[in-house]
C-alpha cells in the first residue's frame, strides 16, 4: 500500500501576506564589498536575479526568508538572502516560520498561481494573491505540514542530484 498525504485547499491570506517594495534603478546599485545583495527584477531568468550589490541603504533591503514576486511573468522566488528589488516586484510574507526547504517547496505552490495572476491587471495582484487559494499537505491537526514539506524536499533533492551527476557522467 501507498503512503497518502493528506491536503487540504487555504486562503492564501491566511497563511500569506503582500508588500511593495523599494524599488532602485541600476544606477543605485553599489560594488560589493563585504556584504553582497541580490539585485532582483521582474523577470524570471536567474531565479529574478538580474545582479549582485553591495549595501545601498537599510529602507529598501528586504529580509531573507520571503518571497519575491516578479510582476512581468509572476513568478514566484524564496529568498534565501536579504536582497534588493528593481521596479514592479513584491514582497510575499509567510505568517508562519519557515526555512529554506519548506520555502522551496512553497515557492512550486506559489507558481501554481501565475497563470491566474498573469489573467489581471498588475495593479490587481494584491488583491488576486490574496483572494486566491492554495493546496497544502497537512498534518493530524489539519494545518499545513512544513515538516513534511521540508523532508520532501531534501528527500526529492537527492534523488535529483543524483540523477543530475549520472546525465554529466554519461558520454
Amino acid at each position: 500500500m501507498g503512503h497518502y498525504i493528506l491536503s487540504k485547499e487555504f486562503p492564501v491570506k491566511k497563511y500569506f501576506e503582500i508588500e511593495k517594495t523599494s524599488s532602485y534603478n541600476k544606477e543605485a546599485l553599489t560594488e560589493p564589498t563585504s556584504e553582497i545583495y541580490d539585485y532582483v527584477t521582474r523577470t524570471a531568468g536567474n531565479r529574478g536575479i538580474c545582479e549582485r550589490t553591495g549595501f545601498i541603504n537599510e529602507r529598501g533591503l528586504n529580509e531573507a526568508g520571503v518571497f519575491s514576486l516578479g510582476l512581468l511573468q509572476m513568478t514566484f522566488f524564496y529568498r534565501e538572502r536579504q536582497w534588493y528589488a528593481g521596479q514592479f516586484v513584491r514582497k510575499v510574507k509567510c505568517k508562519l516560520p519557515i526555512n529554506k526547504f519548506s520555502g522551496i517547496y512553497l515557492e512550486t505552490v506559489l507558481s501554481g498561481l501565475s497563470k491566474k495572476l498573469q489573467s489581471g491587471l498588475v495593479r490587481d495582484v494584491d488583491e488576486t494573491f490574496l483572494d486566491s487559494n492554495i493546496v497544502l499537505p497537512v498534518n493530524d491537526a489539519g494545518e499545513p505540514d512544513f515538516q513534511f514539506m521540508e523532508k520532501y524536499v531534501k528527500e526529492n533533492r537527492k534523488e535529483a542530484f543524483s540523477k543530475y551527476k549520472e546525465w554529466f557522467s554519461a558520454e
